[in-house]
């Protein structure tokens, strides 16, 4: 999307399918999940922001939920890290 940086997406593994979620509304993204899990594909969701402070992911959980769709959610550094590590 507009917030995860561009070059992160080198580390995707070859052939994956890449797409920029910035302009799509969440039932578009839900679209998208629904069609992977129907192809048997993973999704790998690269969202910005600490997940337990500045996280719209809770409303995409539901989704998935609601679907039936199993996820795990694998956190980054958080912010408080990353600025302690930033002023050493």
């Amino acid at each position: 999307g507009s917030i995860v940086s561009p070059e992160l997406l080198p580390y995707c593994p070859p052939g994956a399918r890449i797409v920029a979620t910035a302009p799509m509304s969440l039932a578009e993204i839900e679209a998208e999940y629904l069609r992977a899990a129907a192809a048997g594909q993973d999704v790998a969701r690269l969202h910005s922001g600490d997940l337990s402070v500045w996280s719209a992911v809770d409303e995409q959980v539901r989704r998935l939920q609601k679907h039936g769709i199993d996820y795990t959610m694998t956190p980054g550094v958080p912010a408080f890290a990353d600025a302690a590590s930033t002023l050493g």
